[in-house]
């Protein structure tokens, strides 16, 4: 179970980790985890990391240390030791996680059983339109950015995830789904008219109203039918420079090793 968390300490889910905390616990109580008492200590490449001791109210205190890239070996093995010195009963838990980041225009997409991709768009364009990489700024700009979403299969508590370029900023007014090749290619609003409820196209209903945070915005469906789907919203663009934009994330919850990302850019706002 410790083995299955990730970088940041936590679980695949909110339920996996609720089962988690539940069996380690039971597990230090019949085990007696509580009452251990040893010291332990940590080396990266015969350097010391961390040391401490287990005993008493310190059991339940994690120990926390990181080394940069420069204190790696760049061609040769690097040598990770952790020892448990002697003492009474008790176990040792570690955890070890590599954290390695790339520049965001490098990055590819990637198609774990969904794909995803995105796009900017001229929001004045009504018909096919080339993609933008860069606008001006302006008075009143704006800019559409469309994700492109392909399910093979059913999802289940799918969660999507767009960040947005740091000059610009969520127009947080018609947020905008639709599901395509299904009779209907109308970008369609999340409101529901109870007189014509289809009036805005197939498959609005099957998404949460959109979350919107300082840097990106969110999207959520309990169940998602195999398809093809494209989520809309607009930006503003506020101040003119050159952003890394990192990659848009669909997964699935409980599942997120069934995953996609879109490819990362560089979009600029130019004076």
């Amino acid at each position: 179970m410790i083995t299955q968390q990730d970088a940041a300490g936590a679980w695949g889910s909110s339920y996996e980790s609720a089962w988690t905390i539940r069996a380690l616990n039971a597990f230090l109580k019949g085990t007696g985890g509580y009452t251990a008492d040893f010291n332990f200590k940590a080396t990266l490449n015969g350097l010391p990391m961390a040391e401490g001791k287990a005993s008493g109210t310190s059991n339940l205190t994690p120990v926390i240390a990181s080394a940069g890239m420069d204190k790696l070996n760049p061609t040769t093995p690097n040598a990770l030791q952790i020892n448990r010195g002697d003492g009474s009963s008790g176990s040792l838990y570690y955890r070890a996680a590599l954290q390695v980041f790339q520049p965001v225009e490098n990055t590819q997409p990637i198609n774990k059983g969904i794909q995803i991709s995105r796009a900017y768009y001229n929001p004045d364009c009504k018909s096919t339109c080339p993609p933008l990489h860069s606008v001006q700024l302006k008075q009143g700009g704006r800019v559409t950015v469309r994700l492109s979403l392909n399910l093979p299969h059913d999802a289940y508590y799918l969660m999507v995830n767009d960040f947005l370029p740091a000059g610009a900023e969520i127009l947080d007014t018609s947020l905008k789904t639709s599901q395509q090749g299904q009779g209907s290619g109308l970008d369609v609003t999340v409101q529901y008219d109870p007189e014509d409820p289809f009036a805005h196209g197939w498959g609005w209903w099957l998404f949460d109203s959109p979350r919107i945070f300082d840097d990106h915005i969110q999207w959520s469906a309990n169940f998602l039918p195999a398809g093809n789907y494209e989520l809309t919203y607009t930006i503003i663009p506020m101040q003119a420079g050159q952003f890394r934009v990192l990659p848009a994330h669909a997964w699935q919850s409980y599942f997120p090793e069934v995953q996609g990302t879109s490819a990362g850019e560089i979009f600029e706002i130019k004076h």
